[in-house]
């Protein structure tokens, strides 16, 4: 009888544990995704920031038009948009915030990246202008998708979305 409750109390002992290591890594694997979607939220909305202010949707606007820009192109080019750091640092661990949020981050940037990196010939070619700026309308469209779809996990009263669901908030 005493051996049979010691071997009870081992396993049951043993569950315990296992449990509470189980619920530490699901905690840790929480505040993981907490931290990556608050650190992209505060890049996409840094770069929306930059592009706002720039005047870069009206630059190339007016330049697709064929109108003289109100606001010269800058100098050195590649400068459009600020280097996307948490991104290019995150890039692995972008599944965590779930295939569809992976998705739009990831086409977000390159999106930008194809703007920017013909920015160069955009001043003289109104056609390469017309697509960077269609190019610079989606990749903003998916800003406010991902910025939504990121709200949920930034709060701390909800539960985060599993990760096999949709990226895509309310």
């Amino acid at each position: 009888m005493t051996l049979a409750l010691l071997i009870v109390s081992l396993c049951a002992g043993g569950l315990s544990f296992s449990l509470l290591g189980w619920g530490l890594y699901v905690s840790s694997k929480r505040r993981r995704r907490r931290n990556l979607a608050f650190a992209l939220a505060g890049e996409v909305t840094g770069i929306l920031r930059f592009i706002e202010t720039g005047g870069w949707e009206a630059y190339l606007r007016e330049t697709a038009e064929g109108r003289p820009a109100r606001r010269r192109q800058p100098a050195t080019c590649s400068f459009f948009v600020p280097k996307p750091v948490i991104f290019e640092a995150n890039a692995l661990s972008l599944g965590v915030l779930g295939p569809s949020m992976a998705r739009e981050i990831a086409q977000f940037h390159a999106l930008l990246g194809g703007v920017s990196g013909n920015s160069s010939s955009i001043a003289s070619d109104a056609k390469k202008a017309g697509m960077a700026l269609i190019q610079l309308e989606e990749a903003l469209s998916l800003a406010d998708d991902i910025l939504r779809g990121l709200k949920p996990m930034l709060s701390r009263d909800r539960k985060f979305p599993h990760a096999a669901g949709s990226g895509s908030g309310p």
